[in-house]
């Protein structure tokens, strides 16, 4: 499911970007603006933590 991890990855990506940026808007380019290898590697970060979450059959929204 390359599209859903992408779209996590990119969901990720972003709220991770907000988190930091906080205080300075502009601090982190909009994923499509990374290079590709680091797409790549939060798109794989994603598919593990979604395999992790289907594998304990987590709630998406359950924190640690």
């Amino acid at each position: 499911m390359p599209d859903q991890n992408r779209y996590l990855a990119e969901m990720g990506y972003t709220a991770y970007a907000r988190s930091r940026s906080f205080d300075q808007p502009a601090l982190l380019p909009p994923f499509d603006d990374l290079p590709e290898a680091e797409q790549r590697a939060w798109i794989r970060a994603s598919a593990a933590i979604r395999r992790r979450v289907v594998k304990w059959n987590m709630p998406a929204e359950q924190e640690a």
